[in-house]
């Protein structure tokens, strides 16, 4: 065989391998219904399921800050307040959440320019996973409380997840 048709050669047989191997099958979307944590909903569906559950309404994707900063939701609590929730990471076995420390700067920096644009301005930050004090944990402690760019950080995976969004 000519070695330019070598790397042909070997798509073609790396392709007719991948046909082979069983197709991964998602579940109906009945198990959206289902419980989120039982039914492994994405970081951002669990993160509208406890907020609605902690009585948050108006819930909506793709709001702006500013042009270019665009936290995941939106959403109004009981009393009235607007708040901006950045879902930080995903539900994976490998770092989940805000373990992942280019997620969790990106999230920072969002918070910043909030709170920069309008120090009223609400926002939290919702993760599958906190991280350590050494991936970023520090960094993160140092900008939430009050008068702080987070005014919340909450463990979406944890029991007390509804209770701590009711803040």
């Amino acid at each position: 065989m000519h070695a330019a048709w070598r790397p042909l050669a070997c798509a073609t047989a790396r392709a007719a391998a991948e046909q082979l191997r069983p197709q991964v099958r998602l579940g109906s979307r009945s198990s959206a219904h289902g419980d989120p944590l039982e039914s492994g909903w994405a970081a951002k569906d669990l993160a509208v399921s406890m907020l609605e559950q902690a009585g948050y309404v108006d819930i909506v994707d793709g709001e702006r800050i500013v042009p270019g900063v665009e936290p995941t939701l939106a959403a109004t609590d009981r009393r009235g307040r607007r708040w901006w929730f950045e879902v930080v990471g995903g539900r994976t076995s490998n770092r989940p959440g805000a373990q992942r420390v280019e997620l969790l700067w990106r999230s920072i920096a969002k918070a910043a320019v909030a709170h920069s644009t309008d120090p009223s301005v609400r926002f939290g930050v919702l993760t599958v996973g906190l991280p350590t004090t050494t991936n970023g944990g520090r960094a993160l402690d140092a900008v939430v409380g009050p008068r702080r760019p987070v005014a919340m950080v909450v463990d979406l995976l944890a029991d007390d997840a509804v209770a701590a969004l009711r803040h």
